[in-house]
Formats: C-alpha cells, structure tokens, sequence
C-alpha cells in the first residue's frame, strides 16, 4: 500500500505551489505511508476540495476511507478520481476492492477489467481477480491471475496464501504445503494458513498433526480476534478526535486521543498528533497552559 501513496506523490507537482496544496499532499501522503490514515484525511480532503479535477486528491481520500473500512463513503471519492483526465490503473483497481467488500462484485469485476486496460501489469488488479475468481470457482483465471503475482513478487503473503488454498481445494497437497509453509514462514502470526494445513494433514490420514495445526489456528485466532476488537476501539476514538480537531474543539479532541493511548500505549497516530499539537502550543507562546500540561504528560 506504501507503493500507492509515493507513486501519489510524485504529482503533487501538478498543484500551484503558492496555494499551499503541495504541502498539504506531499503531507498527506508522507501521513498515509507511515499508516496515519485519520491524519492524512484531512489533508487529502483540503487538497480535493480547492482541486476538484485532481485525482490523485480524490484518490487519497477514498484509500484513507477504504483502510478505516468506510467502504460506502469512499465510493464517490474513487469516481471523482476516476473521473480526472489520465486517470490511474490503482483508482479502478481499488475501487474494485471496495466494491468487493461491499458484495457488489459484478461492478468490482468491470473496475478491475477497467485497471488491468490501463496497464496490464497493475499487481493489484491481477491479485484481486485471482482472489475473486477462485472465490467464485473459477480456478484457471484464479491460478493463472495468482501465479502472475507470484512471479512478480515472491514474498506477497496474501498471493502465497490464495495460491496455497486454491491448490488445496485442487487436491494439490504437495504444492499447497510448500506455499503454505512459505506463509508461515513470512508471517508467523497468519492464522488461517494452520487450518489449511490442518486440512492437508487430515487428508494425508496424519490425524496427530492436524490437531495440532487447528490448535495453532485456534490460538491465533484468538489472538487476531483480540487484536481486531482492539482496533475497532482505537478507530472509533480517532474518529471522534479527529472530528473535534477538524471542529477545532482541542479538550475533546485530547480526551479521545488520551483514551486511545490507554488502549494502544504509544499508539503513532494518537502520539505524532499530540505532539504537533503540544508544538502549535509551544509556538504560540501557550506552552504553560493547562490543556497543554495534559498533553507534555500524554507523550512524555
């Protein structure tokens, strides 16, 4: 996803410089590689308000909607991208994933088609065809789409893994397990890959090794599920602090940064925000007041 944002950023040299523009998306995007999608948001948005026909604006803001899961809202922000002259292959091909989450996946498969058009080695859109292809039992488009993204980059986790469970559910076993342990491997903590193994085990009659992959499955299941209730919470209390910073209502804004920090301790989002703020303090000369006291103690 970083790769997205830097080719984004190299046309922020289409913006006028005096206005400021370039700054705020050259910010934006710096926000998004480092994963601070409620930070980069508004920058993106102040960008695509004064610059409606730049797509590249729109886009940023759609992908910080698509990665909070804000799936609805980000649709109209891909088709104003998509609708500025020379549009990119990734506005199509992350559309498409959006509207694959959304269940509308007839129109995702026309995005797609649309993006692999436009450049026929945009990795995204081969991977998702794959993805939705064998999702819908298609697995000659699924396993010639997947292996492209294979060839083009061996250490993409998610490509392994698709490219694991379709071989399974080919009764390819041997095949199945060498990708699979390839995912292991890349990321010790990817839970489903365990049950695909539990699932080669059990049809290799070796029931002692499949208890134990579904035992690792169950435990970093567990583990994941947790993680993920974790960050609902922390998305929720960036949403509401970001909402009060836009409204420019700083106590409220603090209180929900200072919640996240208790659900994710050093939290970078929660963090790098507190400190901009104890600076825009600090530089007005209100370094000593109260609301800023509270925050010198959050990040110190």
């Amino acid at each position: 996803m970083i790769r997205v944002l830097l080719l984004l950023a190299f046309f922020s040299s289409c913006l006028p410089a005096q206005s400021g523009l370039q700054e705020d998306f050259q910010r934006a995007a710096t926000l998004y590689q480092r994963g601070l999608y409620w930070g980069a948001e508004p920058y993106f948005r102040k960008v695509a308000l004064a610059r409606p026909a730049f797509g590249e604006a729109q886009f940023g803001v759609a992908m910080c909607l698509l990665k909070t899961k804000r799936y609805e809202e980000s649709l109209s922000f891909f088709e104003a991208a998509e609708k500025a002259e020379n549009p990119q292959a990734q506005f199509f091909g992350f559309h498409a994933e959006c509207l694959d989450w959304l269940s509308r996946t007839d129109e995702a498969k026309k995005k797609l088609k649309r993006a692999l058009e436009i450049d026929p080695d945009n990795f995204h859109g081969h991977f998702l065809k794959g993805v939705i292809a064998q999702r819908e039992g298609d697995f000659e488009t699924a396993r010639k789409a997947l292996e492209w993204c294979r060839r083009n980059d061996p250490k993409h986790i998610a490509t392994a893994f698709q490219l694991a469970s379709l071989l399974q559910r080919q009764g390819k076993l041997d095949e199945a397990e060498k990708l699979a342990r390839v995912v292991v491997k890349l990321d010790p903590r990817h839970a489903r890959v365990h049950y695909i193994l539990a699932g080669i085990a059990r049809r290799r009659g070796d029931k002692e090794l499949a208890r134990k992959e579904l035992r690792t499955w169950r435990r970093l299941t567990a583990e994941y599920e947790a993680r993920t209730k974790k960050q609902v919470q922390v998305d929720g209390y960036l949403a509401l602090a970001f909402r009060f910073l836009n409204e420019r209502k700083l106590e409220r804004a603090v209180a929900y940064l200072a919640r996240t920090l208790e659900v994710a301790p050093g939290h970078p989002q929660a963090t790098s925000t507190l400190k901009e703020l104890l600076l825009a303090f600090e530089q007005k000369g209100k370094g000593s007041s109260p609301l800023a006291m509270k925050i010198r103690s959050l990040v110190h």
